[in-house]
């Protein structure tokens, strides 16, 4: 899948209240990276875990800091 398609995939997840928050950079009005979901929730013992996340950065920002 492309990053630009994750990051739809992402922010449409985030928006139908499926999973959420995510953490999002702009840079001339687009999304440049992207981290998520920020969330919780307790495993099959019980204990709260931190969902898997997903992280992307387009190329031409890549190496900046």
């Amino acid at each position: 899948m492309p990053l630009a398609d994750g990051f739809a995939f992402l922010n449409a997840q985030v928006r139908a209240g499926k999973v959420g928050p995510a953490l999002t950079v702009l840079r001339a009005g687009r999304v440049a990276g992207a981290i998520g979901p920020m969330e919780s929730m307790p495993d099959a013992a019980g204990m709260v875990r931190l969902l898997s996340q997903f992280f992307g950065v387009l190329s031409q920002h890549r190496g900046r800091g």
